[in-house]
């Protein structure tokens, strides 16, 4: 059984963002720009909409959870 594109889309910009929250020190800032957001409280609220959690909380946990 497939995905839909928009489906995969939406999985692999949940997983960039986690690398980059878990795996990198880059500011918030930077994390939108390379995700081609302008608006870094988009990304934010996109975070916290997605996992109850802001990017700071996140990052501040282990994150060895998996993606959110």
């Amino acid at each position: 059984m497939g995905v839909s594109p928009g489906t995969y889309r939406e999985w692999q910009r949940r997983h960039l963002i986690n690398n980059y929250l878990c795996k990198s020190d880059l500011p918030i800032k930077t994390i939108a720009v390379r995700m081609g957001i302008t608006n870094t409280a988009f990304l934010s609220t996109y975070v916290k909409r997605v996992t109850g959690k802001t990017p700071s909380a996140i990052r501040k946990e282990a994150c060895g959870g998996g993606d959110f």
